[in-house]
């Protein structure tokens, strides 16, 4: 199974098909009621580990359908369109309210800047793995000041970036291992992931 990369967008910002939008609302629905459990999950954790370790730690989960659905659909600003619906899936179950809508934004928007970079020319898994990472880790220092970061030893502070760099790419690269599995049910078909290079392998 390998990941494959793009050379140049298949279609236009605004040109979204009835396709594209109902998985990338698939994608936000199913992964909006998962990660509600990791929430509680999560809420645990915090008794053991600093907050910003727990950030860290999760945050490559809670990335997870903004990192799947650029793969898939391949068009500027999905993962952040993608975090947005996900996030107000969350907002009625979880113990952060409205909370996890900002998180879930700065999380997408963090993800989009590498591809806005390279111009969405590239979704090869070295992209995906170093946008994960780099999303994760931006998103962990932007919250230091909500996550009481700002007094940490600075013993724990590697511990936080090199926990927050690992979770990210981790789920970078599982986001491919996702969609590439999905792509061979046919649920994907006539997706820019599957046009980009024909069937992936």
């Amino acid at each position: 199974m390998t990941a494959h990369s793009s050379t140049t967008p298949k279609r236009g910002l605004m040109a979204w098909t009835t396709r594209d939008l109902m998985i990338l609302m698939a994608i936000a629905l199913v992964f909006g009621l998962l990660l509600t459990g990791m929430t509680y999950a999560f809420v645990l954790t915090m008794v053991f580990l600093t907050p910003m370790l727990s950030n860290g730690l999760f945050g490559g989960i809670w990335l997870l359908p903004a990192f799947m659905a650029s793969y898939v659909l391949r068009r500027p600003g999905t993962a952040l369109l993608t975090s947005l619906l996900y996030s107000l899936v969350m907002v009625p179950f979880s113990p952060y309210g409205v909370g996890v809508v900002f998180g879930g934004l700065i999380g997408g928007l963090c993800y989009e800047l590498p591809f806005l970079f390279t111009r969405y020319r590239s979704y090869g898994l070295p992209m995906l793995v170093f946008g994960g990472a780099w999303a994760n880790l931006a998103t962990v220092l932007i919250h230091v000041p909500l996550s009481g970061g700002v007094n940490l030893a600075p013993g724990i502070w590697v511990l936080v970036v090199l926990v927050a760099l690992v979770s990210g790419a981790l789920g970078g690269w599982l986001a491919t291992v996702l969609a590439n599995a999905l792509s061979r049910t046919g649920v994907l078909r006539a997706t820019a992931m599957e046009n980009d290079q024909g069937t992936v392998v």
